[in-house]
C-alpha cells in the first residue's frame, strides 16, 4: 500500500551547511549538483546511509516502518516572483509501493508541502496542516509519466506562474494548484520505509526573466483567462448523474462519463475571449474507458449546439476538426490518424488550440497537427465534448492571451477575416512554416545592421539603420505553370510607421524579383525589380483594409490564378497582375529602414491538383535518385509495432527541402536525404515518444544511393537538443556508436570494420539499436556487434543523420517493445 504521513512517527532531521555551486545566470537561487563532498552529511547507521559518489547523493532509508528524511540548507526566494523546482531521483532499490517524496517547500516536521511518487507508478500532492497532521492536495493517482521500479530515474518540477502552482512529471504536466505563501525556505528528500534512492541535482531558479526585476516591454508574458484545475467547482461546471451522463468534479479531475452508445454530451462554461488578440487553449485530457472510434476532446467558441468548433481525438489514434455555423457541418479536417496521440485507455493526450494573427493552429501533445484559417468564435463558451459510450477525465483546462492586446482599429474589423483562407483553399502543400524550429535554415544572423530570430514561434526580422533595407529568403521551388498562393501573417513590432515591410517571391537575386510591401501608415506597394531596375505595378496606396501602427497584424497573400497574379491584404483583393514574372526559387521577407517586424507564419500551396504524366523520361521530371535507386522497398504490416513508419506518406511531419545544401523528399515509400556539401553533416528527426523504462528495439532499413564512402551515415535516438546517440555505418564497411552531449562528441565505440555492412553504393544496410536487460545492443544486418550498458534518453526525438556529399534513401523505421507480437 501507498503510505500517508505518520505525524507520530519520530523525525530525524538533517541539519546541514552545503556549500553550493551557484549559477552563474542571475535567475538562479539555488543548486546542487554533487559534483564533491563539501558539507554534505555523509555516513551510516542503522537506520539510513548517505554518501556522495559521481556526481549523486546516495540516500538510503533502513527502517521497516515510518520515514527517514534530509534537508538542504536555508536559502531566500521571493515568492512575488515566478520560479521552479526541479529535481531528479534515481530509484535504486527497497521498497516499490512506497513513497518517494519531494520536500520542495519546508520549513520543519509541520510546516512542509511534498512532491512524492512510488516506483509503482503513483504520485501525489500533499501538504502539513496547522495541527501536525496533513492533507492531500492530489491523493494517490496513477500516472503514465511515471518511470517505474529500481533504476528508473524521475525528474520532477514544480512551477509558480503568477498565481498558479503547476507540478511535472518527467516534462508533463499532471496537477495544478493555486499558489499559497511559501511555508519554509529548504528543500529534502523523505523516504518511507526501507528504499534507496539517488539525488542527481536540486535547482531553483526565477523563470520568467532574471533576479532582478522583470521588464516585460520587450517580451510581453501571456494574461490568463482562465486556469482551472479542478480543486473545487467555482467555476460552475455542470454536475449531474442519470440515465445519459454523469459528470462531477472529484480528486483534482473533471469527470464527464457518457453513458449512452449513441450521441454524445458537451459540457461548457462562459469566458468570453477577445478574437482579436492572440490566445491559445490547452487541456490535459485522460481516457479513462468505452469505445475507442469516436471523438473527446475540446469545444471552442460555442455559441449554442448550432454555431461552435470541436478539436476532438479518439482512443485509436486519430483527430478531427469540426464546425457548426448555423446548424450546418462543415469539416475542416476529417478524421486523420496521428502518431502524436497516445492510444487505449488510461492514456493522458494534450490538445492545444492557438490562435496567431488570422490562423488557428491545432496541436496534440505539442505537435502542430492542423492549420486552418476557418474557426471563428461564435459565442463565449468554452469546454469539453464526449462521443458515444466513453468517459474522460479532464485535468486541468488553461486559457490565456499571447501576446499585447492589438492596437484599436484591429478589433473593429477582425471579424470580417474569420474565413481567410477559404476561397483560396490549398490542395497541395509547398510549404508551411510556423516557425516552431528552424528546420527550413532562416538567417538567424545578427550585427550592426539587422538582428534575425527565431523566438516563441515567431520569426522576428529587426533592421536597425535609419535608411536601407534587408532581405530574408529561402529556396523554396514553385512550379509558376499551376496555381497557387503565398500567405504571411505580419506583426509590425516597432520602428518607422513611414517605409515598408513584406514578402518577396519569385526571386533570384537582389537585381531580379517580386515585392509586396506594406507600411504602419495604412499604405502598400507592389514592384517587379527586373536586370536591376524597379518596375512599379503599384506606387504608394493608402488602402482601408491595413491594420496600421505597431502591434498590428496583416496577413499578405499572392494568388496565382491562370495567367494572372492577384494580390490580397487581409483577405481584401487590391491589385490584379495580368503580366507577372517568376525569376528563380526564393521567397522570404523584406524590411526597410529602422523597424521590426514578427512574422508569425508562412503559408505557400498548390490551388489544383497535380496533372498525371506519362511522359518520365525528361530530366525535369526525374529525380536524380529515381534515375539510380534500383533497391526494392520492403513492406510490411504496421500492426503490433509501437510506432512504424514505411514513408508511404509525410503524415509524421518529416523535414522536407531542396536548397544549395540539401535534398530531403519523400517519394515512392523512401525518405531521401541528399546532403549537398563536401563537409560537416545534415539531420533530419521527429518526436516520438519510447518508454524506456521497458525493453524495446528500434530498427531501420538505409539504402545507400550515391556519394562518398568514408564517411557516415545512420540513426538518431534519444536526442532532444544538442544531446543524442548515434549509430553509424560507412559504405566502406565501418561502423561507429556515439553520443552528443551539449554538441560535443563522446565515442563509445570507435569506428570498427565489420564483415557484416554491405559495401558501396547501391546497398541496404538494415540498423537495429535493442534495449535489452539493461543494456544497449546494436545489430547490423540481423547480427549483433556491440553492447554497452544502457543510459537513459536525453529526449524523444529520433531519426537519420548523414555526412558529406552523399545520398541515401529510409526505406522504413520502427520501434517495437519487448514481447510485442508483430508479423515480421
Amino acid at each position: 500500500m501507498r503510505t500517508t504521513l505518520l505525524s507520530n512517527l519520530l523525525l530525524f532531521v538533517f541539519s546541514l551547511c552545503i556549500n553550493v555551486k551557484l549559477y552563474s545566470q542571475s535567475s538562479s537561487i539555488y543548486k546542487e549538483e554533487f559534483t564533491k563532498e563539501g558539507s554534505w552529511t555523509v555516513g551510516e547507521n542503522d537506520e539510513r546511509s548517505l554518501y556522495v559518489s559521481e556526481g549523486n547523493y546516495y540516500f538510503q532509508c533502513k527502517k521497516e516502518k515510518g520515514y527517514r528524511e534530509f534537508t538542504t540548507r536555508t536559502f531566500y526566494i521571493d515568492s512575488n516572483k515566478d520560479f521552479e523546482f526541479t529535481t531528479s531521483v534515481k530509484k535504486i532499490s527497497g521498497k516499490q509501493d512506497y513513497g518517494i517524496s519531494f520536500l520542495f517547500d519546508y520549513d520543519d516536521k509541520d510546516n512542509f508541502t511534498e512532491f512524492g511518487y512510488t516506483s509503482t507508478g503513483y504520485y501525489r500532492v500533499a501538504e502539513s496542516t496547522t495541527k501536525g497532521g496533513y492533507i492531500s492536495l492530489k491523493p494517490w493517482t496513477s500516472s503514465s509519466y511515471l518511470k517505474q521500479g529500481n533504476y528508473a530515474t524521475n525528474n520532477l518540477k514544480i512551477k509558480k506562474l503568477n498565481n498558479r502552482l503547476s507540478f511535472y512529471i518527467n516534462g508533463s504536466y499532471v496537477f495544478g494548484t493555486d499558489f499559497k505563501a511559501l511555508k519554509g525556505s529548504k528543500m529534502g528528500f523523505r523516504l518511507y520505509r526501507a528504499q534507496k534512492v539517488a539525488i542527481d541535482y536540486f535547482r531553483v531558479k526565477y523563470i520568467g526573466g532574471t533576479g532582478s526585476a522583470m521588464n516585460t516591454s520587450t517580451s510581453p508574458k501571456g494574461k490568463t483567462i482562465l486556469f482551472e484545475g479542478f480543486n473545487s467547482n467555482a467555476n460552475n461546471w455542470n454536475e449531474k448523474n442519470d440515465s445519459s451522463s454523469r459528470l462531477v468534479i472529484e480528486n483534482g479531475n473533471y469527470v464527464i462519463d457518457h453513458k449512452r452508445s449513441t450521441g454524445g454530451w458537451s459540457s461548457t462554461i462562459k469566458r468570453y475571449i477577445n478574437s482579436s488578440r492572440n490566445f491559445r487553449i490547452t487541456a490535459q485530457i485522460k481516457k479513462v474507458s468505452g469505445i475507442d472510434n469516436n471523438g473527446f476532446g475540446i469545444v471552442f467558441g460555442k455559441k449554442d449546439n448550432n454555431n461552435m468548433n470541436l478539436f476532438v481525438i479518439s482512443g485509436s489514434g486519430s483527430f478531427k476538426i469540426s464546425q457548426f455555423d448555423k446548424g450546418k457541418k462543415k469539416i475542416l479536417k476529417d478524421w486523420t490518424t496521428s502518431s502524436h496521440i497516445k492510444k487505449g485507455n488510461q492514456k493522458y493526450n494534450y490538445l492545444k488550440v492557438e490562435k496567431v494573427g488570422t490562423a488557428y493552429k491545432f496541436y496534440i501533445n505539442s505537435n502542430l497537427v492542423f492549420t486552418s484559417y476557418s474557426p471563428r468564435l461564435f459565442g463565449d463558451l468554452t469546454g469539453f465534448a464526449v462521443f458515444d459510450k466513453q468517459a474522460i477525465e479532464v485535468g486541468y483546462l488553461s486559457m490565456l492571451y499571447t501576446g499585447n492586446s492589438s492596437s484599436s482599429n484591429t478589433s473593429s474589423t477582425s471579424n470580417n477575416y474569420s474565413n481567410s483562407g477559404i476561397k483560396h483553399a490549398s490542395k497541395e502543400t509547398i510549404l508551411f512554416e510556423g516557425y516552431n524550429d528552424n528546420r527550413n535554415n532562416w538567417s538567424t544572423s545578427k550585427n550592426e545592421n539587422v538582428e534575425f530570430e527565431i523566438k516563441n514561434g515567431e520569426y522576428y526580422i529587426e533592421h536597425k539603420k535609419p535608411k536601407g533595407g534587408w532581405s530574408s529568403t529561402i529556396v523554396k521551388p514553385i512550379d509558376t505553370s499551376r496555381d497557387f498562393k503565398i500567405l504571411a501573417d505580419i506583426k509590425k513590432e516597432t520602428g518607422t510607421q513611414y517605409n515598408g515591410y513584406g514578402i518577396i517571391f519569385g526571386r533570384k537575386n537582389k537585381d531580379n524579383q517580386n515585392l509586396f510591401y506594406i507600411n504602419g501608415n495604412g499604405s502598400y506597394s507592389i514592384n517587379k525589380i527586373k536586370n536591376g531596375k524597379d518596375n512599379f505595378k503599384k506606387s504608394w496606396t493608402s488602402s482601408k483594409t491595413i491594420r496600421k501602427g505597431n502591434g498590428a497584424y496583416n496577413v499578405l497573400k499572392v494568388v496565382k490564378l491562370g495567367s494572372k497574379l492577384e494580390y490580397y491584404i487581409n483577405n481584401t483583393k487590391v491589385y490584379t497582375d495580368y503580366n507577372p514574372e517568376f525569376f528563380g526559387d526564393r521567397l522570404g521577407y523584406i524590411i526597410y529602414d529602422n523597424q521590426k517586424i514578427s512574422v508569425a507564419y508562412l503559408s505557400v500551396g498548390y490551388l489544383d491538383k497535380k496533372k498525371n504524366t506519362t511522359n518520365t523520361t525528361s530530366n525535369t521530371s526525374v529525380t536524380s535518385s529515381s534515375l539510380t535507386d534500383k533497391i526494392p522497398n520492403y513492406t510490411y504490416n504496421n500492426s503490433g509495432y509501437h510506432f512504424s513508419d514505411q514513408f508511404t506518406d509525410n503524415s509524421n511531419t518529416w523535414y522536407l527541402a531542396n536548397n544549395d545544401k540539401v535534398h530531403f523528399r519523400i517519394k515512392n515509400g523512401k525518405y531521401y536525404l541528399q546532403h549537398k556539401r563536401n563537409t560537416k553533416s545534415y539531420a533530419s528527426y521527429d518526436y516520438n515518444y519510447i518508454d524506456t523504462s521497458k525493453d524495446f528495439e528500434i530498427q531501420t532499413k538505409l539504402d545507400k544511393i550515391k556519394g562518398t564512402d568514408n564517411y557516415g551515415y545512420g540513426l538518431l535516438f534519444g536526442k532532444q537538443d544538442l544531446n543524442d546517440f548515434r549509430f553509424y555505418i560507412s559504405s566502406s564497411g565501418y561502423y561507429k556508436i556515439s553520443k552528443k552531449i551539449n554538441n560535443r562528441e563522446e565515442v563509445i565505440k570507435a569506428w570498427t570494420g565489420s564483415s557484416y555492412i554491405q559495401k558501396g553504393n547501391g546497398k541496404s544496410n538494415i540498423l537495429k539499436v535493442k534495449k535489452e536487460k539493461g543494456y544497449y545492443k546494436f545489430y547490423i544486418n540481423g547480427t549483433f556487434v556491440y553492447q554497452t550498458q544502457f543510459q537513459s534518453f536525453f529526449g524523444n526525438d529520433f531519426g537519420f543523420i548523414v555526412y558529406n556529399n552523399q545520398e541515401i534513401a529510409v526505406d522504413y523505421i520502427r520501434v517495437k517493445y519487448a514481447g510485442s507480437f508483430v508479423n515480421d
